[in-house]
């Protein structure tokens, strides 16, 4: 996963994101920045704030093409 610290809260979705091809970036802001292969970019916190942080981050992707039914 390109070397940056991802919260354990998010890391199955990032070894599905990296398996589909996605790569994860940290940007100046601390943030979180997830590029699929098509180029739409989706940011995110860099740690989910409670309970329906992750859902939403899950949703957000989802939502941006990362087939997750399973994931998280």
């Amino acid at each position: 996963m390109s070397g940056i610290k991802i919260p354990e809260a998010y890391r199955e979705l990032a070894r599905l994101a990296t398996a589909s091809g996605w790569t994860i970036t940290r940007c100046g802001s601390g943030h979180l920045r997830w590029a699929p292969p098509d180029g739409r970019c989706v940011f995110t916190p860099a740690t989910p704030t409670d309970g329906r942080g992750v859902w939403n981050v899950r949703a957000k992707l989802r939502r941006a093409g990362l087939g997750d039914r399973n994931a998280a």
